[in-house]
Protein backbone atom coordinates (compact mmCIF):
# COMPACT_ATOMS: atom_id res chain seq x y z
CA UNK A 1 0.00 0.00 0.00
CA UNK A 2 1.36 3.22 -0.88
CA UNK A 3 1.78 5.81 1.49
CA UNK A 4 -0.65 9.27 1.43
CA UNK A 5 0.76 12.05 -0.24
CA UNK A 6 1.77 14.99 1.68
CA UNK A 7 1.96 18.53 0.75
CA UNK A 8 4.90 20.95 0.49
CA UNK A 9 5.28 22.75 4.07
CA UNK A 10 3.80 26.03 4.12
CA UNK A 11 2.16 25.55 0.55
CA UNK A 12 -1.59 25.72 -0.63
CA UNK A 13 -2.69 21.49 -1.05
CA UNK A 14 -2.89 21.11 -5.22
CA UNK A 15 -1.28 24.60 -6.24
CA UNK A 16 2.26 25.47 -7.45
CA UNK A 17 3.99 28.40 -5.69
CA UNK A 18 4.08 31.28 -7.71
CA UNK A 19 7.27 33.59 -7.57
CA UNK A 20 7.38 37.49 -8.27
CA UNK A 21 10.04 38.52 -11.22
CA UNK A 22 12.01 40.91 -10.26
CA UNK A 23 13.25 43.18 -13.08
CA UNK A 24 16.55 43.45 -13.92
CA UNK A 25 18.38 46.55 -13.73
CA UNK A 26 20.17 47.51 -16.84
CA UNK A 27 23.52 47.06 -17.86
CA UNK A 28 26.72 49.98 -17.97
CA UNK A 29 25.80 49.34 -21.66
CA UNK A 30 22.22 50.33 -21.68
CA UNK A 31 22.89 53.00 -19.05
CA UNK A 32 25.99 54.90 -21.04
CA UNK A 33 23.46 54.36 -24.50
CA UNK A 34 20.63 56.14 -22.87
CA UNK A 35 23.00 59.48 -22.16
CA UNK A 36 23.57 59.64 -26.00
CA UNK A 37 21.39 61.91 -28.30
CA UNK A 38 20.14 60.78 -31.52
CA UNK A 39 20.14 63.06 -34.77
CA UNK A 40 17.82 63.14 -37.84
CA UNK A 41 19.88 61.60 -40.94
CA UNK A 42 21.34 64.31 -42.91
CA UNK A 43 21.53 64.37 -46.90
CA UNK A 44 24.72 66.23 -46.70
CA UNK A 45 27.55 66.32 -44.41
CA UNK A 46 28.38 69.90 -44.49
CA UNK A 47 26.41 70.60 -41.30
CA UNK A 48 28.56 68.64 -38.84
CA UNK A 49 32.34 68.67 -40.82
CA UNK A 50 32.66 71.26 -38.15
CA UNK A 51 33.13 68.49 -35.77
CA UNK A 52 35.61 66.72 -37.57
CA UNK A 53 38.70 69.42 -37.79
CA UNK A 54 41.02 69.90 -36.01
CA UNK A 55 42.15 73.06 -34.00
CA UNK A 56 44.38 75.73 -36.70
CA UNK A 57 47.48 75.29 -36.19
CA UNK A 58 48.64 78.35 -34.04
CA UNK A 59 52.41 78.04 -35.29
CA UNK A 60 54.04 76.30 -38.48
CA UNK A 61 53.37 79.83 -40.81
CA UNK A 62 56.95 80.56 -40.54
CA UNK A 63 60.20 80.11 -38.97
CA UNK A 64 59.72 81.82 -35.84
CA UNK A 65 58.71 79.21 -33.84
CA UNK A 66 60.03 75.54 -32.68
CA UNK A 67 58.21 72.58 -34.19
CA UNK A 68 58.28 69.49 -32.02
CA UNK A 69 56.13 66.18 -33.01
CA UNK A 70 55.53 62.54 -32.28
CA UNK A 71 56.85 60.77 -35.22
CA UNK A 72 54.11 57.79 -36.26
CA UNK A 73 55.49 57.25 -39.93
CA UNK A 74 57.95 57.85 -42.53
CA UNK A 75 58.67 57.23 -45.93
CA UNK A 76 60.99 58.64 -48.43
CA UNK A 77 60.98 60.03 -51.89
CA UNK A 78 63.44 60.40 -54.69
CA UNK A 79 64.58 63.24 -57.32
CA UNK A 80 67.67 64.09 -59.07
CA UNK A 81 68.50 66.13 -55.79
CA UNK A 82 68.52 62.99 -53.50
CA UNK A 83 66.35 61.38 -51.14
CA UNK A 84 64.03 63.01 -48.85
CA UNK A 85 62.71 61.53 -45.98
CA UNK A 86 59.07 62.26 -45.30
CA UNK A 87 58.39 62.40 -40.92
CA UNK A 88 54.74 62.48 -40.46
CA UNK A 89 52.93 62.53 -36.56
CA UNK A 90 51.60 64.84 -34.29
CA UNK A 91 52.16 67.91 -32.09
CA UNK A 92 51.62 68.06 -28.45
CA UNK A 93 48.80 70.81 -29.62
CA UNK A 94 47.00 68.15 -31.42
CA UNK A 95 48.26 69.80 -35.60
CA UNK A 96 49.00 67.23 -38.05
CA UNK A 97 52.85 67.55 -39.14
CA UNK A 98 55.10 66.49 -42.24
CA UNK A 99 58.30 67.04 -41.79
CA UNK A 100 60.67 66.87 -45.06
CA UNK A 101 64.36 65.69 -44.19
CA UNK A 102 66.52 66.18 -46.62
CA UNK A 103 70.59 65.85 -46.55
CA UNK A 104 70.70 62.35 -45.74
CA UNK A 105 72.03 60.13 -48.14
CA UNK A 106 71.71 56.10 -48.93
CA UNK A 107 74.75 54.07 -48.26
CA UNK A 108 77.07 50.81 -47.52
CA UNK A 109 80.42 49.83 -46.90
CA UNK A 110 83.12 47.94 -49.06
CA UNK A 111 85.77 46.49 -48.13
CA UNK A 112 89.03 48.57 -49.63
CA UNK A 113 91.63 46.75 -51.78
CA UNK A 114 95.17 46.43 -49.72
CA UNK A 115 97.11 48.89 -51.72
CA UNK A 116 93.91 51.98 -52.04
CA UNK A 117 95.40 55.01 -51.05
CA UNK A 118 93.67 58.29 -49.95
CA UNK A 119 94.68 59.99 -52.96
CA UNK A 120 92.66 57.49 -54.98
CA UNK A 121 89.49 58.45 -53.92
CA UNK A 122 88.34 60.88 -56.47
CA UNK A 123 88.96 58.59 -59.40
CA UNK A 124 87.61 55.67 -57.67
CA UNK A 125 84.25 57.36 -56.99
CA UNK A 126 84.59 58.62 -60.86
CA UNK A 127 84.89 54.82 -61.91
CA UNK A 128 81.99 53.89 -58.76
CA UNK A 129 80.00 56.54 -60.93
CA UNK A 130 80.13 55.06 -64.37
CA UNK A 131 79.81 52.00 -62.97
CA UNK A 132 76.35 52.99 -61.26
CA UNK A 133 75.15 54.35 -64.51
CA UNK A 134 76.03 51.32 -66.23
CA UNK A 135 74.21 49.36 -63.86
CA UNK A 136 71.19 51.39 -62.70
CA UNK A 137 70.21 53.90 -64.91
CA UNK A 138 66.24 52.45 -64.93
CA UNK A 139 66.17 51.99 -61.01
CA UNK A 140 66.95 55.31 -59.95
CA UNK A 141 63.12 55.30 -59.13
CA UNK A 142 62.97 58.94 -60.74
CA UNK A 143 62.82 60.59 -63.58
CA UNK A 144 65.43 63.17 -64.81
CA UNK A 145 69.43 63.51 -65.98
CA UNK A 146 71.37 62.81 -63.05
CA UNK A 147 75.69 63.30 -63.42
CA UNK A 148 76.39 61.94 -60.29
CA UNK A 149 75.12 58.44 -59.09
CA UNK A 150 77.50 58.06 -56.35
CA UNK A 151 77.89 61.47 -54.33
CA UNK A 152 79.69 60.53 -51.82
CA UNK A 153 83.42 58.48 -51.63
CA UNK A 154 84.99 58.23 -48.12
CA UNK A 155 87.75 55.80 -45.82
CA UNK A 156 86.11 55.10 -42.88
CA UNK A 157 88.20 51.85 -40.02
CA UNK A 158 85.77 49.26 -38.82
CA UNK A 159 85.70 45.77 -38.18
CA UNK A 160 84.64 42.54 -39.82
CA UNK A 161 82.43 40.88 -37.17
CA UNK A 162 82.07 37.41 -39.51
CA UNK A 163 84.56 34.92 -38.65
CA UNK A 164 86.80 35.05 -35.76
CA UNK A 165 89.53 38.20 -35.35
CA UNK A 166 91.55 39.84 -32.15
CA UNK A 167 89.58 42.68 -30.96
CA UNK A 168 91.95 45.34 -32.13
CA UNK A 169 92.04 43.92 -35.61
CA UNK A 170 91.05 46.93 -37.36
CA UNK A 171 90.18 47.31 -41.12
CA UNK A 172 89.43 49.96 -43.90
CA UNK A 173 86.09 50.39 -45.75
CA UNK A 174 84.90 52.35 -48.49
CA UNK A 175 81.78 54.29 -47.47
CA UNK A 176 79.58 54.70 -50.57
CA UNK A 177 77.01 57.14 -50.90
CA UNK A 178 74.48 57.11 -53.72
CA UNK A 179 71.56 59.17 -55.00
CA UNK A 180 68.93 56.27 -54.55
CA UNK A 181 68.51 53.36 -52.16
CA UNK A 182 67.76 51.46 -55.18
CA UNK A 183 71.26 51.63 -56.86
CA UNK A 184 72.76 50.06 -53.89
CA UNK A 185 71.64 46.44 -54.84
CA UNK A 186 73.15 46.25 -58.36
CA UNK A 187 76.39 48.44 -57.50
CA UNK A 188 76.98 45.46 -54.59
CA UNK A 189 76.87 43.03 -57.09
CA UNK A 190 79.16 44.92 -59.68
CA UNK A 191 81.86 45.06 -57.15
CA UNK A 192 81.51 41.45 -56.00
CA UNK A 193 81.84 40.63 -59.75
CA UNK A 194 85.73 42.97 -59.42
CA UNK A 195 86.75 46.33 -60.43
CA UNK A 196 89.76 48.17 -60.98
CA UNK A 197 89.44 50.89 -58.77
CA UNK A 198 93.22 51.68 -58.18
CA UNK A 199 93.87 51.38 -61.56
CA UNK A 200 95.55 48.33 -62.00
CA UNK A 201 93.90 45.23 -61.79
CA UNK A 202 90.61 43.59 -61.37
CA UNK A 203 89.67 43.27 -57.36
CA UNK A 204 86.34 41.20 -55.78
CA UNK A 205 85.24 44.07 -53.12
CA UNK A 206 83.41 42.38 -50.07
CA UNK A 207 80.33 44.66 -49.56
CA UNK A 208 78.33 45.00 -45.81
CA UNK A 209 75.51 46.68 -44.71
CA UNK A 210 73.99 46.83 -48.71
CA UNK A 211 70.61 45.10 -47.60
CA UNK A 212 69.48 47.42 -44.87
CA UNK A 213 66.43 48.67 -45.57
CA UNK A 214 66.98 52.61 -45.66
CA UNK A 215 63.78 53.93 -43.56
CA UNK A 216 65.88 51.74 -40.39
CA UNK A 217 69.15 53.03 -41.59
CA UNK A 218 68.36 56.42 -41.09
CA UNK A 219 66.74 55.70 -37.83
CA UNK A 220 69.50 54.49 -36.61
CA UNK A 221 72.12 56.71 -37.56
CA UNK A 222 69.83 59.09 -35.76
CA UNK A 223 68.79 57.74 -32.72
CA UNK A 224 65.28 57.82 -33.75
CA UNK A 225 63.01 55.12 -32.11
CA UNK A 226 59.25 54.51 -32.85
CA UNK A 227 56.86 57.14 -31.59
CA UNK A 228 59.96 59.26 -30.63
CA UNK A 229 59.47 62.81 -31.09
CA UNK A 230 62.04 65.12 -32.94
CA UNK A 231 62.24 69.10 -33.13
CA UNK A 232 62.90 71.50 -36.35
CA UNK A 233 64.54 74.66 -33.94
CA UNK A 234 63.39 77.96 -35.04
CA UNK A 235 64.64 79.37 -37.99
CA UNK A 236 66.80 75.93 -38.82
CA UNK A 237 64.03 75.17 -40.96
CA UNK A 238 61.47 76.60 -43.89
CA UNK A 239 57.94 76.25 -44.48
CA UNK A 240 56.72 74.54 -47.65
CA UNK A 241 54.99 76.73 -50.06
CA UNK A 242 51.62 75.62 -50.04
CA UNK A 243 51.53 74.90 -53.62
CA UNK A 244 54.59 72.77 -53.39
CA UNK A 245 52.69 70.91 -50.58
CA UNK A 246 51.92 67.35 -51.01
CA UNK A 247 50.21 66.28 -47.78
CA UNK A 248 47.24 67.32 -45.79
CA UNK A 249 48.90 68.32 -42.76
CA UNK A 250 48.40 71.48 -41.07
CA UNK A 251 52.20 72.05 -40.52
CA UNK A 252 54.41 70.72 -43.96
CA UNK A 253 58.53 71.74 -43.19
CA UNK A 254 61.62 70.92 -44.99
CA UNK A 255 65.26 70.60 -42.67
CA UNK A 256 68.85 69.52 -43.16
CA UNK A 257 69.00 66.68 -41.37
CA UNK A 258 72.15 67.99 -40.03
CA UNK A 259 69.84 70.63 -37.90
CA UNK A 260 66.48 68.04 -36.69
CA UNK A 261 66.60 67.00 -33.43
CA UNK A 262 65.80 63.63 -32.17
CA UNK A 263 65.23 63.38 -28.44
CA UNK A 264 65.55 60.01 -26.70
CA UNK A 265 62.28 58.75 -24.98
CA UNK A 266 63.09 59.86 -21.44
CA UNK A 267 61.15 62.15 -19.13
CA UNK A 268 58.73 65.05 -21.14
CA UNK A 269 59.52 63.05 -24.45
CA UNK A 270 58.17 59.80 -23.21
CA UNK A 271 54.82 61.63 -23.72
CA UNK A 272 51.95 60.49 -26.38
CA UNK A 273 50.73 63.29 -28.37
CA UNK A 274 46.95 63.58 -28.97
CA UNK A 275 47.41 60.97 -31.86
CA UNK A 276 43.65 60.64 -33.40
CA UNK A 277 43.00 56.93 -33.92
CA UNK A 278 40.01 56.09 -36.77
CA UNK A 279 37.96 52.93 -36.21
CA UNK A 280 36.02 52.00 -39.14
CA UNK A 281 33.59 49.60 -40.44
CA UNK A 282 32.86 48.60 -44.05
CA UNK A 283 29.43 46.75 -45.30
CA UNK A 284 28.91 45.45 -48.83
CA UNK A 285 25.53 44.25 -50.33
CA UNK A 286 27.43 41.10 -50.99
CA UNK A 287 26.32 37.98 -52.51
CA UNK A 288 25.49 34.85 -50.57
CA UNK A 289 28.76 32.69 -50.16
CA UNK A 290 30.92 35.10 -52.21
CA UNK A 291 33.65 37.77 -50.47
CA UNK A 292 33.02 40.93 -52.01
CA UNK A 293 34.01 42.35 -55.14
CA UNK A 294 34.20 45.47 -56.16
CA UNK A 295 32.99 45.28 -59.48
CA UNK A 296 30.13 43.49 -58.33
CA UNK A 297 29.36 44.28 -54.91
CA UNK A 298 28.67 47.94 -53.74
CA UNK A 299 29.26 49.20 -50.94
CA UNK A 300 26.34 50.45 -49.02
CA UNK A 301 27.76 51.23 -45.22
CA UNK A 302 30.84 53.13 -44.00
CA UNK A 303 30.38 53.49 -40.17
CA UNK A 304 33.24 55.86 -38.60
CA UNK A 305 34.19 56.04 -34.97
CA UNK A 306 36.98 58.43 -34.09
CA UNK A 307 39.33 58.65 -30.71
CA UNK A 308 41.51 60.99 -29.37
CA UNK A 309 44.67 59.64 -27.69
CA UNK A 310 44.18 60.16 -23.45
CA UNK A 311 40.29 60.38 -23.64
CA UNK A 312 37.92 57.62 -22.34
CA UNK A 313 35.34 57.97 -25.28
CA UNK A 314 35.37 58.84 -29.21
CA UNK A 315 34.59 62.23 -30.30
CA UNK A 316 33.17 61.43 -33.48
CA UNK A 317 30.68 58.44 -34.22
CA UNK A 318 28.95 58.83 -38.04
CA UNK A 319 27.64 56.69 -40.39
CA UNK A 320 28.11 56.99 -44.19
CA UNK A 321 24.86 55.30 -45.84
CA UNK A 322 23.07 54.49 -49.29
CA UNK A 323 19.38 55.27 -48.98
CA UNK A 324 17.67 55.60 -46.21
CA UNK A 325 18.23 55.11 -42.20
CA UNK A 326 16.81 54.83 -39.16
CA UNK A 327 18.38 57.26 -36.50
CA UNK A 328 21.20 55.90 -34.61
CA UNK A 329 21.39 56.47 -30.97
CA UNK A 330 24.72 58.33 -30.64
CA UNK A 331 25.76 58.64 -34.13
CA UNK A 332 25.10 61.16 -37.01
CA UNK A 333 23.53 59.74 -40.33
CA UNK A 334 24.97 61.35 -43.28
CA UNK A 335 22.66 59.46 -46.42
CA UNK A 336 24.04 58.95 -49.93
CA UNK A 337 21.70 58.46 -52.88
CA UNK A 338 24.26 56.20 -54.08
CA UNK A 339 27.77 54.63 -53.83
CA UNK A 340 29.51 57.10 -55.24
CA UNK A 341 28.25 59.76 -54.06
CA UNK A 342 29.03 57.74 -50.37
CA UNK A 343 32.53 57.96 -51.49
CA UNK A 344 33.10 61.45 -52.17
CA UNK A 345 31.38 62.48 -49.50
CA UNK A 346 32.89 60.13 -46.92
CA UNK A 347 36.30 61.00 -48.86
CA UNK A 348 36.92 64.60 -46.73
CA UNK A 349 36.20 63.12 -43.59
CA UNK A 350 38.84 60.40 -43.81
Amino acid sequence: MAPPKRSAPGGTPGRAKVFKKEEAAPSSFETKLATYGTSSPTKRAANIEKTWNRAEATYGKDSSQTVAMQVVDLDYTMDVSGVTVRLFGTTADGYSTCIHVTGYSPYFYALAPPDFRPDQIEYARNILNDLAKGSGKGYLGFNGDVDNYVTGLELVTGQNLYGYRPADAKQTFLKISVISPRLISGLKNTLSRGVRLCGNSTVSLACFEANIDFEVRFMVDTDLVGCGWVEAPAKKYSVMNPKACVTLCQIEITINVNHLVVHAPEGEWSKVAPLRTLSFDIECAGRPGVFPEAQHDPIIQIANMVKVEGTSEPFIRNCFVVGTCAPIVGSDVIECKDEQEMLKVSRPFI
